[in-house]
């Protein structure tokens, strides 16, 4: 199988994005907001690859799950909440403290949880943390999701 996408030896990161941000954007691979270029891209599928983290042991283990704001992240941040875990969103541009803290309301809806997943709650004032402690004891009971990305292999 051929390359998507072609890297030459010693491109730097800004070289890869920029060819992941135009490869994106020439197949119309990714969903608003466009372009997709200076972003983490909301690629197709984001949604769908998000619900599959709820198979991981970290993630069925944890109490307090970490999920970035961005828009891809968005069914991650919803399949945390169904499952009844603390949410923890880093706060948009450190308008106030560190981390918001989001609590599934009792007996809340999935269209409930669905919109408290949004920016739209995650911008607006709520439980506000300051730091996390994470020790031996803790660890095994949180789980983080840093990110995720919509390229299958990339050939250098």
């Amino acid at each position: 199988m051929e390359p998507a996408i072609k890297l030459n030896p010693g491109c730097t990161k800004w070289d890869i994005r920029q060819k992941v941000w135009d490869y994106i954007e020439a197949n119309n691979l990714a969903n608003f907001p466009r372009p997709v270029h200076h972003r983490i891209p909301n690629f197709k599928g984001a949604y769908a690859a998000c619900e599959h983290v709820t198979n991981l042991e970290v993630f069925q283990n944890a109490k307090e799950v970490k999920v970035d704001p961005d828009k891809p992240l968005e069914g991650a941040r919803l399949a945390a909440l169904q499952a009844r875990k603390t949410l923890l969103v880093p706060t948009p541009r450190l308008r106030t403290g560190l981390f918001n803290k989001i609590v599934p309301p009792q007996g809340a809806t999935k269209e409930e949880l669905r919109i408290c997943s949004t920016s739209r709650v995650i911008c607006v004032p709520c439980v506000s943390c300051l730091s996390i402690k994470y020790n031996d004891q803790d660890y095994p009971h949180r789980s983080i999701l840093i990110s995720c990305f919509s390229l299958e292999k990339i050939y250098i």
